[in-house]
């Protein structure tokens, strides 16, 4: 079994209290069952404070959020005091994984970075590279099922497009809706689409509003990298899930979109590097980390 990430991956360092946007406010941060019984035998003041600080349902146990949708261990210095006072160790799994992700195959295990990570946009926009490496190999052959392999290697034949440099961006978002016999959607199209979906944020509202109008052309040469990452960043995400819904063409034009997205708002708000970051990681927490919108997306996208 192999573990493959892409090469900017070893480089991610969560920058905690420099972070302007804290994975540990406006998310209900959910507890993994072994953690929360780990936290439920701590002792002494810290124990209690844990303890009084997580609420349990039907649904399994999550920290309380104060009216500003902090967790309660989010300190001033915006720092987890659990980090503190008990070490790394002690973090539930959605706080150790954060912003990872995670995909099977049977001969290998896909890791990558989540674009709703500032940091982590940061590295895959800018990235030298985005090709997949093995970082461990236990040496274990394992044959992967023939749908596996249908999979990745279509996928690696979009990856060829999306990095193809000899196209521009707009070609290459072409190109690959061609590929999926998808249907292609233009910022009115994608305003209608996106504006009835579920919100994290209030602003986004803002940024979508932008659509409509958004001037649909190639990006400035000094983000056309940057767009090509987010094509391959999309692919690598969301591909593995059709082994599961037999939704590849589907898959493909969420990622296909979700660029073009980008691609307009950003050059409705200033066509810049930092723009662009900072939309990615917006797009990336309303749309990939919400429970319902990924589906609304996928069922929407046309294919023939």
């Amino acid at each position: 079994m192999k573990t493959i990430v892409p090469a900017y991956y070893a480089a991610f360092r969560c920058i905690a209290g420099c972070c302007r946007h804290n994975c540990c406010i406006g998310w209900e941060i959910g507890i993994d069952d072994s953690t929360a019984a780990y936290y439920r035998s701590v002792s002494g003041e810290f124990g209690k404070r844990l303890q009084a600080n997580i609420r349990s349902s039907q649904d399994g146990c999550a920290f309380h959020t104060n009216e500003h949708g902090r967790c309660a261990f989010l300190n001033r210095d915006g720092l987890c005091d659990i980090h503190l006072t008990l070490g790394e160790e002690a973090l539930c799994q959605i706080c150790t994984d954060h912003p990872r992700f995670r995909n099977l195959f049977s001969d290998r295990e896909e890791i990558g970075l989540g674009l709703c990570c500032e940091e982590a946009a940061r590295l895959i926009l800018t990235s030298d590279s985005d090709e997949l490496t093995v970082r461990e190999d236990d040496g274990i052959s394992v044959p992967l099922w023939e749908d596996e392999a249908a999979l990745l290697s279509t996928r690696d034949t979009l990856f060829a497009i999306a990095r193809d440099s000899s196209q521009t961006v707009c070609e290459r978002e072409q190109a690959l809706l061609t590929f999926a016999h998808a249907r292609s959607l233009g910022g009115e199209q994608l305003y209608a689409l996106f504006e009835p979906l579920e919100r994290l944020e209030a602003d986004w509202d803002e940024a979508l509003s932008l659509l409509p109008c958004a001037p649909d052309r190639e990006p400035p040469d000094e983000l056309k990298t940057a767009f090509s990452r987010l094509f391959v960043y999309f692919l690598y995400r969301h591909l593995p899930d059709a082994l599961e819904d037999d939704r590849l063409s589907q898959r493909i034009a969420f990622a296909v979109h979700s660029v073009r997205v980008l691609r307009l708002l950003c050059a409705a708000s200033g066509n810049t590097l930092e723009v662009l970051c900072d939309l990615a990681r917006r797009y990336s927490a309303e749309v990939e980390y919400s429970e319902e919108n990924p589906d609304i997306l996928l069922n929407a996208f046309d294919v023939v």
